[in-house]
């Protein structure tokens, strides 16, 4: 597998996924389903990546600073975020078991 470039960021979350980069990310669609924000304490367990909810660029500039801001101020939990990362499971393996497990849990008996 080819190296994009070095990044510590990077707004591509397949390749997040793949290379365990911390995902910066719009709120929407699967990535609000899969990735949770750091600063948020009500989900710190679940926390993943830096999220943003606005269209405009300034909440992407902010989201940017604020995970700026945890690499150069926190390098421990940094380093362990990207850890937990590389163990989340988003394959396509998941997805699918999670499907059949709701369509069999519904089905007519």
């Amino acid at each position: 597998m080819k190296k994009l470039a070095a990044v510590t960021y990077l707004h591509m979350p397949i390749y997040e996924a793949l290379e365990s980069y911390v995902p910066i990310v719009r709120k929407t669609g699967g990535l609000a389903d899969t990735v949770f924000d750091m600063g948020d304490q009500s989900q710190s367990e679940m926390a993943n990546g830096f999220v943003f909810e606005g269209i405009d660029e300034g909440s992407l500039s902010r989201a940017l600073d604020r995970s700026f801001s945890y690499y150069r101020e926190k390098p421990i939990e940094w380093e362990n975020i990207v850890q937990k990362i590389m163990q989340i499971d988003n394959s396509w393996n998941k997805t699918a078991r999670t499907y059949i497990d709701v369509y069999i849990s519904i089905r007519v008996r």
